[in-house]
């Protein structure tokens, strides 16, 4: 996976891949949302989260379906199911980080709710997640 997100990062413009920033991004809001979901047993499942944020994007970047990906990479059934069915905690997190790119307000507010984020707390994730990713310009 280094070496196909690499690729891709050779190919970037004068400000970076879009892709790259997207895959970073989604990422670092996964496994931030993770962490402070799951603060007992917190490293497997953040583990997890930083696992489905960086290959999430891997349909897009090898032009296959995210069912073949998964088949290939032979993964858990609960990587599987978060990717292509939104399930378990996992998929709440993948869709919150989803929710965030697309500006989805409601989609937010639910899982903010849900998972007692103040607004406070997911302001400081958010701007945690912009300054992290654009750190990718530097280097």
């Amino acid at each position: 996976m280094l070496i196909l997100y690499s690729s891709s990062f050779e190919k970037r413009t004068e400000k970076g891949s879009p892709l790259m920033h997207l895959a970073k991004s989604r990422t670092d809001l996964m496994v931030e949302a993770a962490k402070k979901i799951a603060q007992e047993e917190c490293e497997a499942f953040v583990s997890k989260a930083h696992f489905v944020g960086l290959i999430s994007l891997m349909d897009a970047l090898l032009n296959l379906s995210m069912e073949t990906i998964l088949n290939r990479l032979n993964v858990e059934e609960e990587i599987k199911e978060a990717l292509l069915q939104n399930r378990g905690l996992l998929g709440e997190i993948y869709i919150f980080a989803k929710s965030i790119e697309h500006f989805d307000v409601k989609a937010i507010e639910s899982f903010s709710n849900k998972y007692h984020f103040n607004l406070e707390d997911f302001e400081k994730l958010t701007i945690q997640v912009l300054e992290n990713t654009n750190k990718l310009d530097e280097i």
